[in-house]
């Protein structure tokens, strides 16, 4: 079965489909959400299904890897810095 596809979702269940029901991740998403114009967040949340980030996965990365600095999750991200170590050591 295919993942839904995001870009076709309202934002609302876009947002939960995404945060999996993990209160971290909403948050982090919420924060997120502050820093984006509408049109852009969107593609914002399809990176990070695209990448796997979804759930838990994104509070671990928002708070363990950037300690909260939403800046720093953002551009992680968009570019896939350090996220590339972060994702090789989940899957292990």
């Amino acid at each position: 079965m295919s993942e839904p596809d995001i870009m076709t979702m309202n934002m609302l269940d876009a947002i939960k489909y995404i945060s999996q029901g993990n209160p971290g991740a909403l948050h982090t998403i919420m924060r997120v959400h502050q820093k984006f114009e509408d049109w852009v967040f969107p593609c914002f949340l399809h990176d990070l299904q695209r990448k796997g980030l979804i759930g838990y996965k994104i509070w671990e990365l928002y708070k363990d890897v950037h300690k909260e600095d939403h800046n720093a999750f953002c551009e992680d991200v968009w570019t896939g810095a350090p996220l590339h170590n972060f994702l090789r050591k989940e899957q292990k």
